[in-house]
């Protein structure tokens, strides 16, 4: 970890000093906290991979870390139905996980598309469809009638294509690796 610069909050939302910034020091304690910056591919305070980084600290993240390989205790991420996802990193990622974070969850179709962007930072990802945490509604008009189906949303990790999988497909089973922001 590099440290970029300093900021009042802990969060990186307040004053922000970088290199050769001055501080004139008003007449209470200031506390600043560093800022870190943290590389492609190197270990993140979660125990996993960063595999993203925004230019800014906005929405609360800046990083994004996948986890390690063997993460559900196998050597290859799990095959699971969609609804068998999230109970499974709650498990394994949110109540069995050494590191003193909580918050890992399946990624959105566009997270995937980032760590599929940065696989090579990665260890352990397969050649394979893996389940995002996005469902499509599919509105249709039948007879008069609106209708409402939900379909899963996968993306391939042998191409980097996503797209829908049928309406039936949340009994299909795909890998899931779960993410975490920081």
């Amino acid at each position: 970890f590099d440290v970029t610069g300093w900021n009042t909050e802990p969060d990186g939302t307040g004053f922000t000093l970088r290199q050769g910034d001055v501080l004139i020091m008003p007449a209470a304690d200031v506390v600043l906290y560093a800022l870190w910056e943290h590389a492609l591919g190197t270990v993140g305070p979660g125990g996993g991979t960063i595999f993203y980084r925004k230019t800014d600290f906005s929405d609360r993240w800046q990083y994004l870390e996948a986890a390690w390989k063997g993460w559900a205790e196998t050597e290859e991420d799990p095959l699971l139905r969609r609804n068998d996802a999230d109970g499974y990193i709650d498990t394994y990622m949110n109540k069995k996980n050494p590191y003193a974070y909580y918050d890992w969850c399946l990624p959105s179709r566009e997270e995937l598309l980032w760590l599929y962007e940065h696989r090579d930072h990665v260890e352990g990802l397969e050649e394979e469809p893996y389940w995002a945490s996005n469902i499509a509604l599919i509105i249709r008009i039948v007879n008069g009638t609106v209708e409402y189906d939900e379909m899963p949303v996968v993306v391939n990790f042998s191409d980097g294509t996503s797209g829908n999988v049928a309406i039936d497909g949340f009994s299909q089973e795909y890998r899931i690796r779960p993410i975490r922001r920081f």
